[in-house]
């Protein structure tokens, strides 16, 4: 669903299920999460997209050095 959220470009709504997603303990896969991110800045919601980055590497570890990358070109 947030894949095809992003792709339709309602970010926000995405957003919104990403995190009711991760409440559960639910992983988004990568690049869905990467193009969520994404978009969020283009419609210049930067801060959501590092919160968003933040509490993704807290919960799921696994990728925190990709992360790390997308989170510099935030900056």
């Amino acid at each position: 669903m947030v894949h095809f959220l992003c792709q339709g470009g309602d970010f926000e709504a995405a957003l919104k299920i990403c995190k009711d997603s991760m409440e559960k303990k639910w992983v988004l896969k990568f690049s869905t999460m990467k193009s969520l991110v994404n978009g969020l800045r283009s419609i210049s919601k930067v801060e959501e997209a590092k919160e968003l980055i933040k509490n993704v590497k807290k919960k799921f570890s696994k990728n925190a050095d990709l992360w790390d990358e997308i989170e510099k070109g935030l900056l």
